[in-house]
């Protein structure tokens, strides 16, 4: 019951019907899986930043192109607070060896991938996640 447990104590952003469809799905194992993480696109609404940004306002700059991050259901080290929040729960699903949720029938073609990216309405980093077959240790 170690899935379950550990999506109980996640913050309540993920919506109870997001959080019921994924518990039913995941596939409670006692060897939870890495997720890699890949930084795909650094990109800047120019027009919205015009609008809606300060003065000076670029792409993001905590996050690069290229970067590779490494996740189970802990953050990893150096990555974005708000972009994890964004991601964690496909991050912790994929982690769990989901192979059907709700991206794959209409979203994504490939099992264990998903695109995704950060909620920066002004510079979003486009994110790919992949599961791994790297097993998670508990620290």
């Amino acid at each position: 019951m170690r899935a379950i447990n550990i999506i109980q104590h996640y913050p309540n952003p993920l919506k109870s019907q997001l959080r019921n469809e994924l518990v039913k799905k995941i596939q409670v194992t006692d060897c939870m899986k890495k997720v890699k993480i890949t930084i795909l696109k650094t990109t800047f609404q120019e027009d919205l930043a015009k609008e809606f940004g300060v003065d000076g306002l670029t792409t993001c700059p905590l996050m690069k192109e290229g970067e590779v991050y490494y996740a189970d259901y802990a953050k990893p080290d150096g990555f974005c607070d708000e972009a994890w929040k964004a991601i964690y729960q496909y991050v912790f699903a994929l982690a769990h060896g989901v192979q059907e949720i709700w991206y794959y029938s209409d979203w994504i073609k490939t099992p264990g991938v998903a695109i995704v990216s950060c909620n920066d309405g002004l510079r979003p980093v486009i994110m790919k996640l992949e599961a791994t077959d790297i097993e998670s240790k508990d620290d």
